[in-house]
């Protein structure tokens, strides 16, 4: 689907009947685990990449250990891809930095 014109912008996703065919907007994608990662304690700012085999995430952590939030929001945005059912699962990649200010 991806490399089908004008279908590159839709994530497929699983079906139990391989019959019908369903797909989620990338940038529907985007918002959603975004409002995931902004509801973890501790992150003052989230933006997310969505690729073909990649979700790249980095956030700002405001209080809180680093670590920690990166642990808490590794947990949660898997459990959101899981929510996604997509046809194939991304990779995650998670970057946190702390934002002092």
């Amino acid at each position: 689907m991806a490399a089908t014109p004008g279908l590159r912008h839709e994530l497929p996703q699983r079906s139990p009947d391989p019959r019908v065919r369903a797909a989620l907007d990338r940038q529907a994608a985007v918002f959603l685990l975004r409002d995931a990662a902004m509801r973890v304690p501790g992150v003052s700012g989230a933006r997310i990449r969505i690729a073909r085999h990649r979700v790249g995430v980095r956030a700002d952590v405001r209080f809180r250990a680093p670590a920690d939030v990166k642990a808490d929001l590794v947990t949660v945005l898997r459990e959101e891809l899981d929510r996604l059912a997509l046809a194939r699962t991304p990779s995650l990649a998670v970057r946190v930095r702390a934002r002092r200010t």
